[in-house]
Formats: structure tokens, sequence, C-alpha cells
């Protein structure tokens, strides 16, 4: 095979809007933001929009949320913002409703975020708070490399990517694959995926601009009849720089039982 024929690609990351949430505080403290906490996904209490337990000295999953006690600050322009190794991400902007807990998230899918240094960055009122933290995982400037029958996959933000790798055993027959992975640092540059079968390229490549510091990127591969049976790969490239191969098969469908005719007696 030479060509594999019709494919749809994405890239994207997804930033999850500002969240805010008033919960009654006691009275008699000053104006400002104070007992700022970060934490993934397991430990945020949403019907409280704070964190159930501080994990900023080792967060690790694909949601980042950062929440932080504001008090005398009704009306105010609240913002929150994310940066990874330096690089930032979107400030993110809303209004503090009351005296309480506010919070701001980020999230990706198709994989964890790497491991590293972070801020979260809280201001309201005037008040400003900077917060490192680190997130456990991953290293390189690829991580979370994945290959997935399509039905394995979830869509986050528009972006396509497997929920987990699925390529430690053949995939079932199948007229859709999708490789998806996490790129780090990156912003700006070209990232890009190719297809191999059978250790052959298929004339199938894909490559775009990544958008931010960390950014999931899929590519989505769909052939009408099926998939042909063997060895596939999905290459990884950045700028041009090939930086992981991924492996994985196509099981062959079983044959159907045949029809035979005797004689009879």
């Amino acid at each position: 095979m030479r060509r594999l024929p019709h494919f749809v690609a994405l890239v994207a990351v997804s930033l999850a809007g500002l969240a805010l949430l008033a919960v009654p505080a006691s009275g008699g403290a000053s104006a400002g933001i104070t007992q700022v906490q970060v934490c993934g996904a397991g430990a945020f209490a949403l019907g409280d929009a704070r964190c159930a337990t501080d994990e900023r000295a080792a967060v690790r999953g694909d949601t980042l949320n950062c929440a932080a006690r504001v008090t005398g600050l009704a009306g105010s322009t609240y913002t929150g913002s994310f940066s990874y190794r330096g690089r930032s991400f979107p400030t993110q902007t809303g209004v503090v409703p009351g005296d309480g807990w506010v919070y701001t998230r980020l999230a990706i899918r198709g994989g964890d975020f790497p491991a590293g240094k972070w801020t979260c960055r809280i201001a309201a009122g005037g008040s400003r708070i900077v917060v490192p933290f680190e997130t456990q995982g991953a290293t390189g400037p690829v991580t979370s490399v994945s290959a997935c029958p399509t039905s394995a996959t979830v869509v986050h933000s528009g972006v396509r990517a497997c929920r987990a790798d699925r390529s430690t055993r053949p995939f079932p027959p199948t007229s859709r694959i999708t490789c998806s992975s996490v790129y780090a640092l990156a912003r700006g540059k070209a990232a890009s995926a190719r297809l191999l079968y059978d250790g052959k390229a298929t004339g199938l490549a894909l490559e775009r601009t990544l958008p931010l510091p960390v950014s999931t990127f899929g590519m989505q591969v769909t052939r009408k009849g099926g998939l042909p049976a063997g060895s596939y790969a999905c290459e990884f490239s950045l700028d041009g720089k090939q930086v992981a191969t991924h492996r994985f098969s196509i099981a062959a469908a079983a044959p159907e039982d045949g029809l035979r005719a005797t004689a009879s007696r």
C-alpha cells in the first residue's frame, strides 16, 4: 500500500473558561487575595470552588486548578493565568461575585501535562499573587505519544486525541485510527506527523503551527472499506526534526465460514 486516502487531522490545546463561584467567608478579614491553592482534577471540590488538598509540590494529570480566597473585592475584575517554564498561557478574565473562593483552570486531553515548573498568577482589585508549583510526569519535547482506534478517542475543543494508548496489542479491524501526542515548549513551532505502513511512507502527513506552550496534536486516518491489516507507525516531528516514532498494528479480519454442498444419500 502506497497511499491511504481521505484523512482528517486537528491540532489544539484546550483552555477551560474562567470559573467563578462565591462561598461565604468569615467577616473581619482585610480586602485582598489569600489562601491560594493548586491541585489536579482529583483533589478539586467543584461545589466549593477550591482544592480539598493543596498539591502544588507535585501535581499530576491533564487538569490544573488554581483557587484563591477573595475578600472585600466584589465587583472587581478577576484575572487568572498559568505559565510553564516561563512561557505564558492566555489570561482568563471574569468578575468577582462576592467574598469567597474563585478559581481558574487549565486542561488538555490526550495526555497529562509534562513535568516541570509552573506559576499561577491571580489578580483582583489591585491585589496580585504569584504561586509557583510543579507538575510530575514525562519530560521531553513530545510526551503522551499514543495510537488507538478512533472509536477510543476523546474530542475536546475540536481536537480528537486518544484517551489512552492502545498500541500494546493489535487493533481489531477498523476503518479509522488516530495518533496523538502532547508537545511542550513549542509554541510557534511546526509540529508534524506522518503515517507509515509496513515500514514505508503512505504519503499521509500533517503539519500545523502549535499555538500554546503545551499543545495536543492529533492526526486521524480514515479509509472506506477498512484499513489493511499489518504494521503501522506514526512519526512525530518538530520543526522538521523527528522526535518520536510510535508503532502499532491492525489485526486481520477473521475469515468467514464457507458454505459446502455434499450429495445427499
